[in-house]
């Protein structure tokens, strides 16, 4: 499985990519958090929605949840 860093990601918490997973930062240290997707059709779309996309990111679910660890960001 190839694993990617994309050059147009804008969220903090993206880590890397590949054929169908995307990973993120974790809740603790040495962690990550994995969404899996069920093909790379939904994959694109969820990475332009809101790993891409300066205006939206902040509504993923995901970096919600891991903002809360940045208290005064």
């Amino acid at each position: 499985m190839s694993q990617y860093v994309s050059k147009y990601v804008v969220c903090p918490f993206y880590r890397k990519h590949s054929d169908n997973r995307i990973c993120c930062e974790g809740t603790d240290d040495s962690t990550t958090i994995n969404l899996v997707f069920e093909d790379t059709k939904r994959l694109k779309e969820y990475t332009n929605c809101f790993c891409n996309d300066i205006k939206c990111h902040k509504s993923c679910m995901v970096y919600q949840m891991l903002n809360q660890k940045y208290p005064d960001t």
